[in-house]
């Protein structure tokens, strides 16, 4: 535990009491603590979600679809138990023209098609108002995604296909930059819900020919 003097001196101010500096130190202690046990929990979360991506893996990867974030609902793509109306796992059956009897077997069809979905964050933030904030919350995330990508492609070699907005326009410079290959090329793809759904269909198509049908 710090010292009070080391305490003051970080504090930038020695006309504090040792009881008021003792008094801070105590509650920047228990806020540390409390930070930790939620990035632990967090961890531990992203951790089981990929455990049930990775499940559906393919063996030869032919595209990675980046999403946003799994949703808080808990309606997660890779969630084999969920339902088959789900507005993502709903489109993208349709993106391979396959209609499943469960969520499962729709999985081991889009594994063997070649494809995965990655979340740029495992920590969900649909909850939050679109913007900055929301933003910064994906990004706090983003060196360990990009580990991620490079467990999956090791040569940077697979296409990236982003979906959602904020997703398209906050990740598509950086990733290029970080010398993976990036299918968009400025294209956005919405997610395929609150009527974006036939935008959704017609922007995948023209993104996936690029990525896997021209390469």
């Amino acid at each position: 535990m710090l010292s009070l003097e080391r305490a003051k001196k970080l504090l930038n101010d020695p006309n504090l009491s040792d009881a008021e500096v003792e008094k801070i130190r105590d509650e920047l202690a228990m806020m540390a603590a409390l930070m930790y046990d939620a990035y632990a929990e967090e961890r531990k979360q992203h951790r089981e979600y990929i455990a049930k991506r990775n499940k559906y893996k393919p063996e030869n990867i032919k595209a990675i679809f980046i999403l946003e974030s799994p949703p808080k609902s808990g309606k997660y793509f890779y969630d084999s138990e969920g339902e088959v109306s789900e507005p993502l796992f709903k489109a993208m059956m349709e993106t391979i023209s396959y209609k499943p009897a469960d969520k499962a077997t729709g999985l081991a069809e889009f594994a063997k098609k070649g494809f995965l979905i990655v979340d740029a964050s495992y920590t969900p933030v649909n909850h939050q108002k679109e913007g900055k904030d929301r933003n910064e919350r994906i990004m706090i995330w983003h060196s360990t995604f990009l580990k991620d990508l490079l467990n999956l492609t090791p040569d940077k070699n697979v296409p990236l296909i982003l979906v959602k907005a904020n997703i398209c326009r906050l990740l598509e410079a950086p990733l290029k930059k970080e010398g993976f290959r990036v299918a968009n090329e400025g294209v956005v793809i919405p997610f395929p819900s609150t009527g974006q759904q036939g935008k959704f269909r017609k922007q995948i198509a023209v993104v996936l020919e690029r990525a896997v049908f021209q390469s």
